[in-house]
């Protein structure tokens, strides 16, 4: 068999054995190790051939050609001829070489006898030998198809001529000398003369004309072949199965009797196949166990020649071959982006983990991206076992983490998002993995030089909740358990988190994990009341967590309709008996005042992100489409939301361009399923006026909501504003006031995306006359969310009131000047504790003096204790 060589020339070495006469002389043995080139024995083109620097005979033309050379021996019964070529391309029609056993003249050309060919047309390039006669070329036999068809290939050859008039071709495509007998065949073409010529014919374009060599020719006589043939190799094919292989061709109706077989622990086989010369297989009707080794025993097996062995033994193990199904070999860990490395070879891996309880096979299934495909040849991965699956140029760099997988063609993973498929040998899925660069869950990580792992390999429905950019001062874990791992059951099915209507046609249902393809796309599933039949129910395939609804019937306006959902099961088969949604409806037209500015992030932290909060104060749904924002104090480019999502009465929606950032770096209180991924206007550090916009239908942009934000507006007492987002205190308020807004507390990371701000207040407080009401009249200003601040609300039947506001120290020192104008009918007055110098006072009592001057002229003087704590 012809083996390929993939990083050496291609090596041909050719043991010939033509044996033709029954007397040999002594001097018809020779050999030529070419330290000289001996002109006075060859013949022919012999100033295109030289010896080089390695000693071996080489063609070094002028020009594309054809050059032969030829050396007489003498023949008569038994000899072996023995030949080296090195040809450094693969052979084709136009570059080919000959080789003559027994020419019987010089001039190769026209000679008569037998010659092997090597050189053809394709892909199917192998060797065959002719035999040539009166000018006619027949062939005789030849190797295997394909396997010189590359560049470079080794072989080597014996071609032995003994007295049955049998030729015994034997090769050893490794380039050693373990020849395997590949062909045996009649000897029809024995000549009379014993004077012949070995020859060297080689044909060539100007690309190739220096690209022949040979060496270690050699002729000697061989001993006729007395021994039987030897069993070098049994391999159980399948349970029930094993192959066996003979070191020559063999008497195939001698060795097709099951007698001549036998395993100790079976006996003899049920059945028996010859597959060729040199291959059989055996059938038992008992199965092999796996993971046992057995010996197989063969007695009188006979080659071509009548030579018998016997008692041959061989042992195999069998190891049954479980092929992987759906998620019994998962994608645990991957590296995606390996520069800059941190401790790891700066080169991409895919881990995959056995987490099953069998010996799995993988070959021929398929890791690839969708571009790149790499096929698994052979390799078994245990109950258990980790491995680390990379391209095979890099496989040394892994060996010191674990067991390696090096693959050809192995798939080149994208940065920033990619779906990496592991396939069977049918081309089903056994695991995927749909990643974006938001699975790192950190800026610095999705930069490079770190893996993204998996949590659970029981929570796969969980998609970006499974996965972390890994932990591990590596950057990775390639081949080990991955860092935070954890093992506990999913056994709960989906959730429902939200369910809105898109048109009057369509309803989005969004759910807390993957869904199980098939059954979440039965429409018979989901119940609609008042009664709307389905058409179909489309999953949204990239992370199987979203199905959109298309209605037989569409959806009236002003009528709320409820979703039940009956027997939905998640990716892997956890089903939820019921899931029932409260009532939605068609969005209603937003209008002035229905959403408003409720919190807004200007200055975030390092790495951190802008965001802005929007509160629907109204009880209708509104649809998040035709909404825009922007900053007048930059521009006037109105910025477009682009989502197709309900906001709810009384609820909240974030919008930011990195809610990954977000959730993260405002994860104390609760990490927010309502930060939206959206562009913004510029947000200056400073100071911005901001504007929420509806376009209606008619193209006219309608003001929703307005404020002017400033970065005085925060707590004098904070140390540094970065990261500190303004909170909303109440939705009853006017967004453009001052005193409507606050600090976010500390006690919730200085933010509060997506829920109920840490410093709102309920709009009543306690009466005090008809005037105002004070919330708390102990404050503790330490920004911990729990009265921070000191306030004072105005509900006033009239516009035009008029208010001076001071606070005084017990013994009549004035403190904080902190009110002297126009109030509104609705308004906060906010004291944080501070003096004239917005440094904080001393803790103790203080007296609140408020004079409120009517729009008829009459004046009211009153005066509050306020008690400052900092306990």
């Amino acid at each position: 068999m012809l083996i390929f060589w993939a990083e050496m020339r291609v090596d041909l070495i050719f043991y010939i054995i033509a044996l033709f006469s029954f007397c040999f002389p002594v001097w018809g043995q020779w050999n030529d190790h070419f330290e000289t080139f001996d002109t006075s024995v060859w013949k022919g083109d012999v100033a295109d051939f030289k010896v080089n620097t390695n000693q071996e005979l080489m063609l070094e033309a002028q020009a594309a050609g054809k050059s032969s050379i030829a050396r007489a021996f003498d023949i008569q019964d038994t000899l072996e001829v023995s030949f080296f070529a090195s040809l450094q391309f693969a052979p084709s029609a136009a570059n080919l070489l000959r080789i003559y056993l027994n020419a019987d003249q010089q001039d190769l050309s026209i000679a008569s006898g037998y010659f092997i060919e090597i050189g053809e047309n394709g892909s199917q390039d192998k060797w065959k030998l002719f035999r040539r006669l009166n000018g006619k070329n027949n062939l005789v036999t030849e190797g295997v198809t394909g396997n010189l068809a590359v560049d470079p290939a080794v072989i080597r050859m014996k071609i032995r001529k003994e007295g049955n008039n049998l030729l015994n071709v034997l090769t050893d495509y490794t380039g050693g000398k373990n020849f395997i007998s590949e062909k045996i065949v009649p000897d029809t073409g024995s000549l009379s003369p014993n004077r012949v010529w070995f020859g060297i014919e080689c044909i060539y374009t100007e690309t190739r004309k220096d690209k022949f060599s040979f060496d270690d020719i050699m002729t000697s006589m061989v001993n006729p072949d007395k021994e039987g043939p030897k069993l070098i190799f049994a391999e159980a094919i399948n349970s029930h199965e094993v192959k066996l292989s003979f070191d020559e061709p063999i008497d195939t109706f001698w060795a097709n009797n099951t007698a001549l077989y036998v395993i100790s622990a079976l006996g003899p086989p049920d059945d028996l196949y010859i597959l060729n010369e040199h291959e059989l297989s055996i059938h038992f009707q008992s199965a092999f166990v796996s993971h046992t080794n057995y010996e197989i025993i063969c007695s009188q097996i006979k080659d071509k020649s009548g030579n018998s062995s016997s008692n041959l033994r061989q042992s195999f193990l069998y190891v049954q071959e479980n092929k992987p199904t759906t998620n019994q070999v998962l994608i645990t860990e991957f590296m995606a982006d390996p520069s800059p490395s941190i401790a790891l070879p700066e080169k991409e891996y895919i881990e995959l983990t056995n987490v099953s309880n069998q010996v799995l096979q993988l070959k021929n299934c398929t890791l690839t991206d969708g571009t790149g495909k790499a096929v698994i040849p052979e390799f078994y991965i245990q109950p258990g076992e980790i491995i680390i699956c990379c391209s095979k140029s890099d496989s040394v760099e892994f060996q010191k983490f674990g067991r390696v997988l090096g693959l050809n063609n192995f798939p080149s993973l994208n940065n920033s998002g990619d779906h990496i498929f592991l396939l069977d040998d049918q081309g089903m899925i056994i695991h995927d993995v749909s990643y974006t660069d938001d699975w790192y869950q950190s800026e610095e990580k999705k930069e490079g030089g770190y893996s993204l792992e998996m949590k659970n390999p029981y929570q796969l429905c969980h998609r970006i909740s499974n996965w972390s950019a890994s932990t591990h001062p590596a950057g990775g874990t390639p081949g080990r358990q991955n860092q935070g791992w954890n093992t506990i059951q999913d056994v709960e099915g989906p959730q429902l988190l939200s369910a809105y209507v898109i048109s009057e046609w369509e309803i989005k249902l969004i759910f807390d994990e993957a869904l199980d393809e098939f059954i979440s796309t039965d429409p018979g599933i989901y119940i609609i009341t008042p009664s709307r039949s389905i058409a179909t129910a489309d999953l949204l395939l990239v992370d199987q967590n979203e199905i959109t609804l298309l209605l037989h019937e569409k959806l009236e306006p002003g009528i709320e309709y409820k979703i039940d959902i009956n027997g939905l099961a998640d990716c892997v088969g956890n089903v939820s008996s019921h899931i029932s949604h409260q009532p939605i409806s068609l969005p209603s037209i937003p209008m002035q005042g229905d959403l408003i500015w409720n919190e807004i992030l200007f200055n975030p932290a390092t790495g951190g992100a802008d965001y802005v909060e929007i509160f629907n104060r109204s009880n209708k749904q509104i649809s998040l489409q035709n909404l825009f924002v922007v900053n007048f104090s930059q521009d006037s480019n109105w910025v477009p939301i682009k989502s197709e999502k309900i906001i709810s009465g009384e609820s909240f929606i974030v919008f930011t361009t990195n809610p990954m950032v977000v959730n993260q770096q405002y994860s104390v209180c609760k990490d927010s399923l309502l930060i939206l991924k959206n562009n913004l206007p510029s947000l200056p550090d400073d100071a911005g006026r901001l504007a929420l916009g509806y376009l209606n239908k008619q193209g006219k942009m309608i003001i929703l909501d307005s404020m002017t934000y400033d970065a005085s507006w925060h707590h004098p007492f904070l140390s540094s504003k970065e990261g500190v987002s303004l909170e909303r205190i109440q939705s009853s308020g006017l967004s453009s006031l001052r005193s409507n807004w606050q600090s976010a507390a500390s006690s919730c990371s200085f933010g509060t995306p997506g829920l109920l701000n840490s410093q709102h207040l309920n709009p009543v407080g306690n009466p005090v006359n008809d005037f105002y009401s004070i919330k708390d009249r102990v404050i503790t200003p330490d920004g911990n969310g729990h009265r921070d601040f000191l306030d004072v609300f105005f509900q006033l039947k009239n516009s035009g009131y008029k208010l001076q506001a001071d606070i005084y120290d017990l013994s009549g020192n004035l403190r904080r000047h902190l009110y002297n104008q126009i109030l509104a009918s609705e308004e906060h007055l906010l004291w944080y504790g501070d003096d004239d110098d917005e440094n904080p006072v001393q803790a103790g009592n203080y007296i609140l003096s408020l004079y409120l001057y009517t729009p008829d002229g009459n004046k009211h003087h009153f005066k509050e204790r306020i008690v400052v704590d900092y306990k």
